[in-house]
């Protein structure tokens, strides 16, 4: 999946709104940031391996396999935060 710098920052500036609304439940909060710093992290780590593929695309490839650790552990963040968050509602 390519990530254009708008859509990096779309993405950025909805996590940050999400965190901002349900930082009154302290618990979900400390959940929500870590979450928040892996997706983050794996915003910026899939663009610029965009950018890098686009430069060298053979060198590129190489980063594959990290991205796919990000990616696995953000999800898997964000699937226990949300899980949390249903049960409170």
């Amino acid at each position: 999946m390519l990530i254009c710098d708008d859509t990096r920052q779309f993405i950025i500036a909805t996590i940050d709104d999400m965190q901002t609304r349900l930082s009154d439940d302290k618990s979900v909060c400390a959940r929500l940031q870590l979450t928040n710093d892996w997706l983050k992290l794996w915003i910026d780590y899939q663009y610029w391996d965009m950018v890098f593929h686009l430069e060298r695309p053979v060198e590129g490839m190489l980063a594959t396999s990290e991205l796919n650790i990000f990616a696995f552990t953000a999800e898997h963040i964000a699937d226990a935060l949300i899980v949390d968050i249903e049960k409170r509602i």
